[in-house]
């Protein structure tokens, strides 16, 4: 049975991670997910932020190697970058002229640009235990730029979409296409937001054993409906369903 846990907005499976994680932490904003992976677990984490400011708010406290680039779905030297209002809304989309969390344009600059690839021939790991992807509403482009053999390099994504409507970026569709194209590839979806997609965990069955068992427990409890949950309680009699939790239970102390 896999443990879950969330830092900072985004939850993932430890168990996975083993001793010294590889940790990649794309739109770090202010570092704290990353300071948070290397205190619990002793990640070894690979910052990437674009917002210039930022960037070198976090190069300067020298603890954790940072990347200053936007990460991009094509290759391209530069691109601009829209700085929003509440730093952490920041993106290389156009920022909507209204917004409930103060994502509005203050000011425009032009930043380096990477794709994912690139990041990862750069930083030279051959394989990454989590992606935490956080780049306001870049993310539907740059999982779509990253190929199959690519995919197959990361055993866990855990990503902040920007579908919603209030974003207002509209890519609601993108999103759902997005997602179904990373099922394709071997990849289950964990939605603990469902379904608004704002912190959905990624996980590569080709790299990370997942039981049904498990993907029974986290349909049921995150993606059904509530009034579906509350049915299946009716139809399911307490005898099975205290079992299956006596089961559940000796298998997470096992």
């Amino acid at each position: 049975m896999h443990t879950l846990t969330n830092v900072r907005g985004h939850t993932f499976l430890t168990g996975p991670l083993g001793s010294a994680p590889r940790v990649l932490d794309l739109g770090a904003n202010h570092g704290t997910f990353a300071q948070g992976m290397k205190q619990q677990f002793g990640a070894d984490v690979r910052m990437v932020e674009a917002n210039p400011k930022l960037y070198a708010e976090l190069s300067q406290s020298g603890t954790t190697p940072t990347m200053h680039y936007a990460v991009v779905a094509g290759n391209m030297s530069t691109i601009q970058f829209n700085i929003a209002a509440n730093d952490e809304g920041s993106s290389i989309l156009s920022l909507p002229q209204e917004s409930l969390y103060g994502c509005t344009l203050s000011e425009v600059v032009h930043v380096p640009a990477r794709t994912f690839a690139a990041l990862l021939d750069e930083i030279g790991w051959d394989y990454v235990d989590l992606v935490k992807m956080d780049i306001e509403g870049a993310e539907v482009d740059v999982l779509n730029s990253v190929d199959a053999t690519l995919l197959n390099r990361i055993g866990q994504l855990a990503v902040e979409f920007h579908g919603d409507s209030t974003f207002r970026f509209g890519l609601g569709p993108q999103v759902e296409q997005c997602l179904k194209r990373l099922q394709d590839a071997g990849f289950i979806i964990v939605d603990f937001t469902y379904p608004r997609r704002i912190d959905v965990l990624l996980i590569n069955t080709n790299r990370i054993p997942v039981s049904n068992q498990d993907k029974l427990h986290w349909w049921m409890k995150y993606t059904l409906p509530k009034s579906m949950r509350a049915t299946i309680r009716a139809i399911v009699p307490q005898g099975i369903r205290q079992m299956i939790r006596r089961l559940r239970g000796r298998q997470q102390s096992a």
